[in-house]
């Protein structure tokens, strides 16, 4: 999966219903379409009028051409109002749509969906569980060392993991210490550390034991 991917949807229908209504007329330009050619019988009757005059003055009375000029100026206006009311209709679909988006579930970054908490059509609410995705490309170990030992670690220092798979294959794999606790386990007088291993071919699986090395000076290169 994905960063990004959609992993599942919260249902409304009121936001739904709305998109969809919205989309649909900002899709549609007939209203322009219908006010440009309500436009055209006006323009027509103004430049036959117009022509008509200049080749015998004073056949179209003035009054006459200024009501088809008025009648002209309407019409271009009602294409001008039709058009902004589309260009809002495009403005509000694109607002719904992004609501919609809002009710996207998506996944933080790119992993593999191992659970899924929620079905289909079942209620949720704001921080419910819906999927658990995980990344192993980054590793974080667990260990523990002695207290004495623990004095001397800082977090930087170079580590290593004697890997040990099922099939019987070994592998080494470096990273670098993150943590040192200073609180110490009791019954095994140790202090827990944490430590990260760039896994890019997934070699370390989550929930696996491994024998895990800190080295206070620089460890062997593969």
């Amino acid at each position: 999966m994905q960063q990004g991917e959609v992993v599942a949807e919260t249902g409304n229908s009121e936001i739904v219903a709305k998109h969809e209504l919205l989309s649909r007329r900002a899709e549609s330009d007939v209203h322009v379409r219908f006010a440009k050619k309500s436009l055209e019988p006006h323009e027509s009757k103004l430049k036959i009028a117009e022509r008509t005059n200049r080749q015998i003055p004073g056949t179209v009375p003035e009054a006459e051409l200024r009501a088809l000029r008025l009648a002209e100026e309407r019409a271009l206006l009602e294409v001008e109002k039709a058009k902004v009311e589309h260009e809002q209709l495009k403005t509000e679909a694109k607002v719904a749509e992004e609501a919609l988006h809002e009710l996207e579930i998506v996944a933080p970054f790119t992993g593999r969906l191992v659970k899924v908490h929620k079905q289909g059509g079942e209620f949720v609410k704001e921080g419910d569980e819906i999927a658990e995705i995980i990344n192993i490309d980054l590793v974080k170990l667990q260990g523990y060392v002695p207290i004495d030992d623990a004095r001397r670690l800082r977090p930087g220092a170079k580590v290593s993991a004697l890997v040990k798979r099922a099939d019987g294959s070994i592998k080494t794999m470096f990273g670098s210490l993150t943590f040192v606790d200073i609180r110490v386990e009791l019954v095994t007088e140790s202090c827990r550390v944490l430590a990260v291993f760039r896994n890019a071919d997934h070699y370390l699986r989550p929930g696996l034991r491994q024998t895990m090395t800190v080295h206070l000076a620089e460890p062997p290169r593969e």
